[in-house]
């Protein structure tokens, strides 16, 4: 193999790898940018809008009350709705206040990481595009 077509690989990669880098680093971005917009909807505001790229063009943003609602709606979401149903029972029965704020915080945590999860490659591929 000739020195001129092996740097013209070792160059190619060289862009492979910075293109990749700059993708990893925008998808970092943009999945805590999604699940801290959820986040900050389900502590103030549950009527708020947040992004939902993953819908599609057809349906860009939900409140959160309808991402909640489609995570009830979707495979595993006995689960989701079982775990809010013991934090309004704690509520309720006036649970220990320590015990309770874990709890309700570690349900938003694990809805708002699984919104991301979900929207985050719609939304790098939207900014790509605009960048494009």
């Amino acid at each position: 193999m000739s020195a001129t077509l092996e740097n013209a690989m070792v160059s190619g990669l060289g862009g492979y790898y910075a293109r990749q880098e700059r993708r990893d680093a925008l998808a970092e971005s943009a999945y805590v940018s999604l699940r801290d917009e959820l986040i900050d909807a389900l502590t103030l505001d549950p009527a708020r809008e947040v992004s939902t790229p993953g819908f599609g063009k057809r349906r860009s943003t939900a409140t959160a009350i309808d991402v909640i609602g489609e995570a009830i709606d979707s495979k595993g979401g006995e689960q989701v709705l079982h775990e809010l149903l013991r934090i309004v029972a704690m509520c309720a029965a006036r649970a220990a206040d320590h015990e309770l704020h874990l709890r309700a915080s570690a349900w938003i945590a694990a809805r708002a990481a699984a919104h991301a999860a979900y929207h985050v490659d719609d939304l790098v591929a939207e900014i790509e595009e605009g960048d494009a």
